[in-house]
């Protein structure tokens, strides 16, 4: 989490100009305004967002991964996409 801190201070630089959003399902990344409307998203149950992404925050995306989301981050993520599972 220190790492992904670090990366943020030069990074929010960068995303206070550009939007940076991640698909819920699959590893799709859209950087500019709110993700497309495209319907290519090939994930587990596709079928029933009629391939549609789900465009989630970037807090999320980084607790998928396994990093370790400290409280103060909680209120970034997008819990109606994937609810992560805390760190013991």
């Amino acid at each position: 989490m220190k790492a992904w801190e670090k990366m943020c201070t030069g990074a929010s630089r960068l995303m206070e100009k550009y939007a940076v959003q991640t698909c819920g399902y699959c590893p799709e990344i859209q950087v500019g305004p709110k993700g497309h409307r495209v319907r290519n998203c090939q994930a587990y149950k596709h079928q029933m967002r009629d391939g549609q992404h789900a465009w989630q925050e970037v807090v999320e995306l980084f607790a998928q991964a396994g990093a370790p989301v400290e409280t103060h981050y909680a209120s970034m993520m997008r819990e109606d996409v994937v609810i992560p599972e805390e760190a013991n």
